[in-house]
């Protein structure tokens, strides 16, 4: 295959499975190419605006295929984007509780990942966690994955049984060992923290934020 449209077909490939709520991690595996390259792609054609990047990135190196590439996928994203924005909405106007759903707006805001295409929290309290699940699942009908968080320190059953008695199901469990585990009296480090990511969860952030956060 001729080196351009092979890596054409490699960045189309990248922004596909990371619109389908791949982590860098899953691409890499997939795709057998460096995360470096899967993390320079996403950030410049995905993080960032993509239209505008992808109309003013200096592509003449590597042909104007690739650039018209690029800038076809951006509108094909952008068009895609906005249906899945009204989607998403659709299923919030229907669900019955709407309060609910400003206040999982200020929580996400105040404790939610804003970086990317990704829509994750992670927090200790299991009061919070177990009110974004109910967003995720109950709402917008989205599959998550459950990850418990926690140092090498920790008791990892014990941590297990804990968020377990509160109604939380782990799905991994991924352990650190890059700072000490702090102490406090509120026994939350003691139990390590859980992060939960929505699977696909392109245009989520946007239609939350667009229609139920306060103005100012």
């Amino acid at each position: 295959m001729d080196p351009g449209l092979k890596m054409k077909q490699l960045t189309k490939d990248i922004i596909n499975l990371r619109y389908s709520g791949k982590t860098y991690k899953e691409i890499c595996k997939n795709l057998k190419c460096s995360k470096s390259h899967i993390s320079y792609i996403c950030k410049k054609y995905i993080e960032n605006n993509r239209l505008i990047v992808a109309e003013n990135s200096k592509n003449i190196d590597k042909g104007p295929s690739l650039k018209k590439a690029l800038i076809g996928a951006a509108k094909y994203y952008q068009n895609k984007e906005d249906i899945l924005i009204n989607e998403h909405l659709v299923k919030m106007q229907k669900y019955k509780n709407q309060s609910f759903l400003y206040y999982i707006c200020g929580l996400y805001e105040g404790e939610g990942n804003h970086s990317g295409t990704e829509c994750k929290m992670s927090n200790s309290d299991y009061k919070l966690i177990k009110q974004f699940i109910i967003f995720a699942t109950d709402v917008l009908k989205k599959e998550i994955t459950v990850t418990l968080q926690i140092h090498k320190s920790h008791d990892k059953n014990l941590c297990l049984k804990f968020w377990n008695e509160k109604g939380i199901s782990i799905k991994y469990i991924r352990q650190h060992d890059n700072r000490k585990q702090k102490k406090d009296n509120k026994n939350r480090e003691n139990y390590g923290t859980i992060n939960v990511r929505i699977i696909k969860p392109w245009g989520i952030r946007k239609a939350l934020i667009a229609n139920y956060s306060f103005p100012g």
